[in-house]
């Protein structure tokens, strides 16, 4: 097979893609930040949808990763309505976290044909847009394509397990009122919902556009009343606002005032003030700002783990944010919270795979952090370390029918074994392991099916 690489310029790219999706034979992976097919007419997003389930009725295996961030309402709306349409047809389906943007535009193709650009799978990006779309049968681009889609895969959830996007109006943050306090500024406000709200926080900076702005302490979203210290001298005008917080990102921020920097004027004092007490030789320093410590991580259930750390630092907390390394060894965020008394956190995890470790990272006020040390997922009442590999006996493909037999021995030999189910799992043509099937009973150690195909070289 020869090497090409070309691109496909505005609406080139939509015939292109159509005739590799109705050529394939085996797989179709593709992640985009955009497919929307609701449009009144037929459009060419509603040709690929179409060709996509088609595929999957012929037995290709269509794996389709959309964007659903809580940042993006409109998309995920969209996104979920398409995804549903393909998942019906039989397509596997996952919807990117929600936490963040997945703005990726990529098609594969059997795993040899890659496609990469700007097009979303749209009406106006397949038919009016200014578009450009890379295409490259290459093995450097094959494998950093199915090695970034994997990537994108595994910290995405099946469309079957998220709630349906909900049509929330956008958070509104009006102020009420501004006090000069001796820390600094204390702003009330109101807000219309806090849907999807993590936190607030009152922001103060030199500029009306708050440029440079200083971040008060956050607070919890039920609370009214937010607070900042200015940086400005006395006299000077500063910019105040408050904003609201999701997963450590801005979600809304209310109108901009100006107020005067003024000194603080502390009540009146009695007429006899009592005498200050003496100094305390003893008074320790100041606590260091010191990373949590990690005390366990444990599953839960099929796909959740409970992380518990503890941690106790000095003033200035904002929020904790837990962490796990990807399939590639880089930091993915599963959650972060801005309560700082629980310190422990519940959830849906990247991967169970006890290689992706978990951390739980601090922050204080001046975005300075620091991390705990990483471990690995337990089983809930396990010890690390008993659960025993299975030992393959035999494996070999049939040359008649083509499948794949696979027979292997794995002993059950503790008293409350840890075992969830097996997974026979085939190398594929870019060194990437994929799930044939899994079986949940333990005493079935013997598998007979079809075995991933292999690309050319």
């Amino acid at each position: 097979m020869a090497s090409t690489t070309t691109t496909y310029p505005d609406s080139l790219f939509f015939n292109a893609l159509l005739a590799k999706i109705e050529a394939a034979t085996s797989f179709i992976e593709i992640a985009t930040f955009l497919f929307r097919t609701d449009y009144v007419s037929e459009t060419r997003a509603h040709q690929i949808a179409e060709a996509l389930k088609a595929a999957a009725g012929r037995g290709v295996r269509v794996y389709v990763v959309l964007s659903y961030s809580r940042f993006e309402p409109e998309v995920s709306e969209d996104n979920y309505a398409t995804g549903s349409d393909l998942a019906a047809a039989g397509c596997r389906v996952r919807m990117a976290p929600r936490n963040k943007t997945m703005h990726t535009k990529l098609a594969i193709i059997d795993l040899i044909d890659v496609f990469l650009g700007s097009h979303n799978l749209t009406r106006g990006a397949l038919s009016f847009n200014n578009e450009l779309t890379v295409y490259s049968n290459t093995k450097v681009f094959r494998q950093r394509g199915t090695d970034y889609f994997n990537k994108v895969w595994d910290a995405s959830t099946p469309i079957e397990a998220v709630e349906p996007p909900v049509d929330s109006p956008p958070v509104v943050i009006e102020l009420l009122t501004t006090a000069t306090t001796e820390t600094g500024v204390d702003l009330t406000f109101s807000v219309n919902h806090t849907d999807g709200v993590d936190a607030f926080a009152a922001i103060a900076a030199p500029f009306a556009n708050l440029t440079g702005a200083t971040m008060g302490e956050s607070v919890p979203p039920e609370a009214r009343v937010a607070s900042v210290t200015p940086t400005v001298a006395e006299g000077d005008p500063v910019f105040v606002a408050v904003r609201a917080y999701a997963s450590g990102a801005a979600l809304a921020t209310s109108p901009v005032i100006q107020i005067a920097a003024s000194a603080y004027e502390p009540p009146a004092p009695p007429d006899e003030p009592p005498a200050d007490p003496p100094a305390d030789p003893d008074t320790p320093p100041p606590m260091p700002f010191g990373p949590p410590t990690l005390q366990s991580v444990t599953q839960v259930g099929p796909q959740n783990i409970t992380v518990v750390w503890f941690w106790i630092g000095p003033a200035g907390f904002h929020r904790f944010v837990i962490q796990q390394r990807d399939a590639t060894g880089d930091w993915t965020t599963l959650a972060t919270s801005f309560d700082q008394t629980p310190q422990e956190w519940t959830g849906p995890a990247l991967s169970l795979d006890s290689a992706q470790t978990v951390r739980v990272v601090v922050y204080n006020m001046e975005e300075e952090w620091q991390a705990s040390d990483e471990l690995p997922s337990t089983l809930e009442g396990s010890v690390p370390g008993t659960l025993q590999a299975p030992v393959i006996l035999h494996a070999e493909i049939y040359e008649s029918g083509g499948d794949l037999y696979i027979v292997w021995s794995w002993e059950d030999n503790t008293p409350e074994p840890p075992f969830d189910h097996f997974a026979i799992q085939q190398m594929d043509g870019m060194g990437t392991w994929q799930t044939r099937v899994t079986l949940p009973d333990s005493t079935t150690q013997n598998w007979t099916g079809a075995p991933l195909p292999v690309p050319p070289p």
